[in-house]
């Protein structure tokens, strides 16, 4: 009789457990995404009276609150399903994730931001955005090039600069590094990413206005050399699209070559 009060209690026991059980997974709730409401970000559709112009940005600010689970990834896809890049974030704080990014809306038509949390069970918040971009656009000329040459601290040849894209080469900083310098204008730093994204005026404006203005920038000559990409603002107004290709040092004829497109 004691053995079967024994297992009878067994019995119990394991059921109370998978009924726990069942009752905490019915109860689990996954992580939630919230917008937030600040001046010039986006926190629904953009369309019809609301859509932006071609050569805007789309900005979003949001936060990611866990539900039952921690926090596992963050990322954001387009239409056809594939992140945009920079996506999946998956060194994100377990409780709480707040971030914000922009994409500038380069042609005519809609575009897709589906936001996707998940949580280490596997549980998800969606959010899906459509944003219209409206108006002509007008693309970039064809890529030109140029090259710089650097002899000297005293050089009144000309050489050194060109006064259309608004580059100087100012000077050397040591044995293998160069300074670069605008002509009475402004330099906005891109990355590789960005300089390829950016195939019209429209957008090339965009860029200019939504970055951080530098007057001058340095590079590494030779096996050091990096590719370099900036917008490049003259007195006029007109407005560059540069790629530093190369940079070369050699005794008394360090050169500097350029890609452009305007």
């Amino acid at each position: 009789m004691k053995k079967l009060t024994n297992y009878f209690f067994i019995a119990v026991a394991a059921m109370a457990m998978v009924f726990t059980s069942c009752t905490d997974d019915e109860n689990a709730t996954g992580p939630t995404i919230t917008f937030k409401a600040i001046d010039g970000y986006l926190t629904g559709d953009a369309t019809g009276d609301d859509a932006l112009d071609v050569g805007d940005t789309a900005r979003f600010s949001w936060e990611v609150i866990k539900g039952s689970a921690n926090l596992e990834q963050f990322t954001i896809r387009d239409a056809n399903s594939m992140n945009y890049p920079g996506y999946p974030k998956t060194n994100i704080d377990k409780d709480q994730y707040e971030a914000e990014d922009g994409w500038i809306l380069q042609t005519e038509g809609d575009y897709k931001f589906t936001f996707i949390a998940t949580d280490k069970d596997g549980l998800e918040d969606v959010v899906t955005f459509t944003v219209s971009a409206k108006g002509a656009t007008t693309p970039l000329s064809d890529e030109k090039t140029f090259t710089l040459t650097y002899k000297s601290a005293s050089q009144s040849d000309g050489d050194n600069e060109n006064a259309e894209v608004g580059i100087e080469y100012a000077s050397n900083v040591d044995g293998n590094t160069a300074q670069f310098a605008t002509i009475s204008g402004e330099f906005v730093m891109v990355t590789a990413t960005e300089y390829a994204n950016i195939v019209t005026k429209e957008s090339l404006s965009a860029a200019f206005n939504n970055g951080t203005v530098v007057n001058n920038f340095q590079a590494k000559s030779d096996a050091n050399f990096e590719d370099l990409y900036f917008i490049s603002k003259v007195t006029s107004g007109g407005l560059y699209l540069v790629h530093l290709t190369n940079l070369t040092f050699a005794p008394g004829n360090n050169q500097a070559s350029f890609a452009y497109k305007e």
